[in-house]
């Protein structure tokens, strides 16, 4: 992409006072592990010779964000957008990079069989060195959802539609890519279809139900519920997940309230764990919504 780099904003959403000097401690403690080689998974390159996928770091406003393509043209363009990764390494020490160990979103992109798809993974995972642009770690921990990261990853599907000549985009996010799923959404108007998989879709509830610090920096999903309504929509669960519990997905789906939206949530499912068994299975259920006609 051919656009200005830009630092991050000075805004309500990113009060980088203390957060700034915070991070810059943080990356110079860290600037050893920073300069080593990420650790990547072999889920990538098993993609990427699967599928003859495209590997490419796109150059957005504010970040440069890794990404995957299989296939090249077509009418809809599928979107898989990554969960948080590793944010932290222990519940008071956060991690030098957020890079997914098990790249849970791009292991379900594996199994579906459309066409063309898009893999994004969320800022500052996968990339090193100058392209570790803008990566203070708020970005991977309390501004996860926060504006530059919804704008940049709505600016890729802009590009990879213009580029493809997709007319329609669906959007597929796991965990925190879920929240950053419903937020994109809300800023376009050519998507026809939204499945979330243990998706943070109020993430306010999120940190309170764990009693962690809140996400001051981010935007909530649940904001933007209301502006989702005539998208269909569905979001599944774990029945056994007790990083992102059932529950909390209420106050979103009550905020939606109409036929296009469901909430499923299914058996021995956990966090990470049965989500591949069952997602072909979740994928024709989210394809036959999309196909109904209320």
């Amino acid at each position: 992409m051919n656009n200005t780099s830009r630092a991050l904003p000075r805004s309500r959403l990113l009060t980088m006072r203390i957060i700034a000097l915070c991070g810059i401690i943080f990356l110079l403690c860290c600037s050893g592990c920073m300069q080593r080689k990420i650790r990547r998974p072999a889920e990538v390159d098993r993609f990427i010779t699967t599928f003859h996928a495209r590997e490419q770091i796109e150059e957005a406003t504010y970040f440069d964000i890794f990404t995957l393509l299989k296939g090249t043209s077509g009418p809809v363009l599928r979107v898989y957008i990554e969960g948080d990764g590793l944010a932290w390494n222990t519940r008071h020490r956060i991690s030098p990079d957020p890079t997914p160990r098990q790249p849970l979103a791009l292991l379900l992109a594996a199994q579906d069989p459309s066409s063309l798809i898009l893999y994004i993974g969320r800022p500052c995972q996968y990339v090193t060195g100058v392209h570790r642009r803008n990566c203070l770690p708020q970005v991977w921990t309390s501004g996860r959802f926060c504006t530059p990261v919804i704008e940049d990853v709505n600016q890729i599907i802009s590009a990879f539609k213009q580029k493809t000549g997709a007319r329609q985009v669906e959007i597929v996010g796991y965990s925190g890519g879920g929240g950053v799923a419903a937020l994109v959404a809300s800023r376009r108007d050519d998507v026809t279809g939204i499945l979330t998989l243990a998706g943070n879709l109020d993430h306010a509830a999120w940190t309170s139900h764990h009693g962690v610090s809140p996400l001051v920096d981010s935007l909530n999903p649940l904001d933007v519920a209301e502006e989702l309504k005539t998208i269909p929509q569905l979001h599944v669960s774990g029945a056994e997940d007790e990083i992102v519990p059932p529950h909390l997905s209420k106050r979103f789906i009550a905020k939606i309230s109409t036929k296009k939206c469901r909430h499923l949530v299914l058996e021995n499912i956990s966090h990470e764990n049965n989500w591949l068994k069952n997602y072909h299975t979740i994928l024709s259920r989210f394809e036959k919504l999309i196909k109904t006609d209320y």
